[in-house]
């Protein structure tokens, strides 16, 4: 009986001793995994935060936009439309401060427009992802607007212009566009889409031409050959055609005769009339090209902006 009890003891003594190797490597795996296992839970912490933190600084403020669509009508914050709007607007290709400074005129233009609220009908609204980018160029300028004697102004931008921008004492109304001036675009030549050309029969010229509204020929000094007279502003662009006699208007003719712009000068040939164009949009305001021409050379956004509307001050809505 005493050997048994002998034997037990020792077999209890050794179990006490494989228990205690095993808590000891246990302790000692521990110590080794534990600085991995934090840095894998704080690193995966650490990134998680960063994205909201730029959907937190697009979703919160004052203000909101409600679209009404065909599927109802929804609050949309406005940081968040002005990325949407900036994504649709503008390839996300072009540089940063570009599109930084396209931010401030789409947000101005919604500001100007808003009565009681900002209100839109904006039916391709969330169709598309928003590049982060264009994500960061709404946030990084939140609330920033242009105004002129205290009110929004019209944020005008277009692609690329023809040589120069053009004056609002022209043809718009002074009084109520008089910070949109006329600034060189010297490398806007270089823009794809710069020239372009459009030809028309003479027969189909004349039908398009006789279902235009006209204009009243007083006052014009006229410039062109013998079939085509022009009035142009100072950047180049024609404020009124002549033909047969009678008169419209540049833009009318940009739009009817599917012009990339209102510069534009008409060859005859022999059975048909060329329509050849430089620069791409209405002219106003911004070009895109030299504003991105501009990024490159190492200029904000706020350089771009007060270039091209030096007149306006940079106020904002809210932080």
């Amino acid at each position: 009986m005493k050997k048994l009890r002998v034997f037990q003891k020792v077999n209890q003594r050794k179990a006490v001793q494989v228990l205690s190797l095993k808590g000891i490597c246990t302790v000692f795996l521990v110590f080794l995994l534990l600085p991995y296992a934090v840095s894998v839970l704080w690193g995966n912490y650490g990134k998680e935060k960063e994205v909201p933190a730029l959907e937190v600084r697009l979703q919160t403020g004052a203000f909101t936009v409600k679209n009404k669509t065909a599927l109802g009508e929804e609050e949309i914050p406005l940081e968040y439309y002005v990325a949407d709007q900036l994504s649709r607007c503008m390839d996300s290709s072009y540089e940063k401060e570009t599109l930084k400074a396209q931010a401030v005129l789409i947000r101005t233009n919604l500001v100007r427009e808003a009565g009681n609220g900002i209100e839109t009908a904006d039916e391709d609204y969330g169709k598309r992802e928003v590049p982060e980018i264009c994500k960061e160029a709404a946030a990084e300028t939140k609330g920033m607007i242009l105004e002129y004697e205290g009110k929004p102004i019209y944020g005008a931008y277009f692609t690329s212009s023809s040589g120069y921008t053009r004056s609002g004492d022209k043809t718009l109304p002074y009084q109520e566009y008089p910070y949109l001036v006329s600034v060189p675009c010297g490398k806007d030549y270089l823009a794809e889409g710069y020239y372009s050309a459009v030809t028309y029969s003479k027969e189909n010229f004349d039908r398009i031409w006789q279902q235009m509204p006209k204009l009243s020929d007083e006052g014009k000094e006229q410039s062109g050959n013998e079939k085509f007279t022009y009035v142009r502003d100072s950047a180049g662009y024609v404020l009124a055609v002549g033909y047969r006699g009678e008169w419209a208007s540049g833009e009318e003719m940009r739009y009817t005769y599917l012009l990339s712009s209102s510069d534009f000068h008409i060859l005859e040939e022999e059975n048909e009339y060329v329509i050849e164009v430089t620069g791409e949009g209405h002219g106003f305001g911004m070009s895109r090209f030299t504003a991105n021409e501009m990024a490159k050379e190492g200029k904000d956004f706020l350089s771009i902006l007060n270039y091209f509307f030096e007149k306006a001050e940079l106020t904002k809505i809210e932080r």
